[in-house]
């Protein structure tokens, strides 16, 4: 081989200690945070500065991991690839997956995909969600997902008198549907990976609000594909959630200016160039 490419902090550290070594290219595909980690965190951090600092280029998913990546790698070796993501196939129309959840086809819907876990950071979804209600009484809002937090969101909803205007309706076999039928998308995770769901949002044209995370800063800047807001801020999700519902049509614009940067940004041949780069820069 002429260069090896690593997936991994493990597959990184079997290549850095193969002999004879060869010039070494690593995909991070989530930096070590405590709150994933847990209590090996301590030794994962210490693994991840040894093995980056053996790779001869370091490839991030999203620029604001490179930038994470940045605080101990040095930026010239760090280099930025957004994922390929094929465009969504949605399978059922809006009309169906509305008919389907009881929603009426006016009725303003706002969809979260989330796993009912601490980091998807539900609660401050559910209690903007108290504050939305107050503004536009008929939305509903539908979260998409199933995980150890359920009871203490079902909790949650009930002690806020939440109701019917927001649904756990459980996992869903193809989530891109309850997507493709809501006027708006939100996500509150207080960290991400790549999150191919900000990809698929977008993709499909539906204005996004969302933390600052994953591929957020990427693809929403406040005019093109959504809005990012604070994290932990139930204040700031629900205006925005309420400006979007406001002016569905200033919303649905900048979706689908949102769709057209995600087409340019998620084109495969860009993601396939930006690797082949990194190698030819490697191999020299």
């Amino acid at each position: 081989a002429q260069v090896v490419h690593a997936h991994g902090l493990k597959a990184a550290w079997c290549a850095i200690s193969a002999r004879p070594r060869r010039p070494l290219v690593v995909t991070v595909h989530n930096v070590v945070l405590d709150e994933a980690a847990g209590r090996a965190a301590r030794a994962q951090r210490v693994l991840e500065r040894r093995v980056l600092a053996g790779a001869d280029r370091v490839i991030a998913l999203t620029t604001q991991m490179a930038g994470e990546l940045a605080e101990f790698v040095d930026p010239n070796r760090i280099r930025v690839a957004l994922p390929a993501s094929p465009r969504p196939v949605v399978t059922e129309s809006r009309e169906v997956v509305r008919s389907r959840l009881g929603i009426d086809q006016d009725v303003p819907m706002v969809v979260a995909v989330a796993r009912l876990h601490p980091q998807k950071d539900l609660p401050t979804l559910l209690h903007a969600w108290d504050l939305v209600r107050r503004r536009h009484p008929q939305a509903v809002l539908v979260v998409v997902g199933e995980g150890p937090q359920r009871v203490e969101l079902e909790s949650l909803a009930a002690s806020l008198g939440l109701g019917e205007s927001a649904r756990l309706v459980g996992s869903r076999p193809h989530a891109v549907d309850e997507i493709a039928a809501a006027d708006v998308a939100v996500m509150t995770s207080v960290w991400e990976g790549a999150a191919l769901v900000l990809a698929e949002t977008t993709q499909l044209g539906v204005p996004m609000v969302s933390t600052a995370t994953g591929l957020a800063p990427d693809l929403l800047d406040g005019t093109v594909g959504g809005v990012i807001v604070p994290f932990g801020d139930p204040g700031a999700t629900a205006d925005a959630l309420c400006h979007m519902l406001d002016d569905p049509d200033a919303a649905a614009a900048m979706g689908a200016a949102g769709r057209d940067r995600a087409a340019e940004l998620f084109e495969p041949g860009r993601a396939i160039e930006g690797i082949m780069g990194t190698y030819r820069e490697v191999i020299g």
